[in-house]
């Protein structure tokens, strides 16, 4: 037990690898964050997330179960659904952008470009995350862009990085 803990404290004076870690807990959470109002406007908004979480228990064995709703299909208000393709939208852009960031790490790149590249990455995503909520364009997509290229960047790096091992 006490090797794993040496050998993080031996990557973290790894000023680029603790870098990467601060940046990556950072947007993870942002992405933890998003996760949880998706529940809570939801529940807000008393849109359940699967068919079982909306129908009403019965005394009755014998009876047919209630949704409780009359209009299922109006619950999914643009709220809901808007917060809800934000977080899938999340999830399928930051895990890859922290597992390529992991490998670029490996590539030992200067830390004044990598911080720039962690750092546009998060500020990207999150101003995404904001005007995506308030439904703004062009807004929402200038701060994709802005976030995809580090996202891009980072790629090529180690594309060309493989190709000249």
């Amino acid at each position: 037990m006490m090797a794993d803990g040496l050998l993080l404290e031996t990557l973290l004076e790894d000023p680029v690898f603790s870098a990467f870690v601060f940046y990556s807990v950072m947007i993870l959470t942002k992405m933890v964050l998003v996760q949880s109002w998706t529940t809570v406007i939801r529940f807000q908004y008393r849109v359940p997330a699967l068919p079982e979480d909306y129908q009403k228990p019965s005394k009755d064995p014998d009876a047919k179960p209630k949704t409780g709703y009359s209009d299922l299909e109006g619950r999914y208000q643009e709220n809901v659904q808007r917060v809800r393709r934000l977080h899938l939208n999340d999830m399928e852009n930051i895990p890859v952008f922290v597992i390529l960031s992991f490998f670029y790490v490996l590539t030992r790149p200067s830390l004044t470009v990598a911080v720039w590249h962690f750092r546009f990455y998060l500020v990207g995503r999150v101003l995404h995350s904001i005007v995506y909520l308030l439904a703004l364009q062009p807004h929402r997509t200038i701060f994709y862009i802005l976030a995809h290229i580090p996202f891009v960047s980072i790629l090529l790096q180690l594309i060309y990085f493989v190709l000249n091992l």
